[in-house]
């Protein structure tokens, strides 16, 4: 591996244990939640919205954008960790 790709690799993984983290929170905060989905699902969402994904945060209704769809509800605490 790449001294690139290895970077690169471990910013993925710092994200994903971020997202893990803000499920934690979330689901700590409300006492619920399916935290073994979210803590499972970290890694892939982290790839598709901070790698594989063209997303600006600061323009929501940029037209070029992807879209994401998230069909599992189980998976949801996940998607808001991501996305906080």
């Amino acid at each position: 591996m790449t001294e690139e790709a290895h970077l690169h690799n471990s910013g993925l993984a710092e994200r994903a244990h971020r997202v893990r983290r803000n499920a934690l929170i979330m689901a700590e905060t409300q006492g619920q939640g399916y935290i073994a989905q979210a803590l499972g699902v970290a890694d892939v969402l982290s790839v598709a919205y901070f790698h594989a994904m063209k997303v600006r945060p600061t323009q929501p209704d940029w037209e070029e954008r992807d879209r994401f769809l998230l069909s599992v509800g189980h998976y949801g605490i996940a998607h808001y960790a991501v996305l906080a």
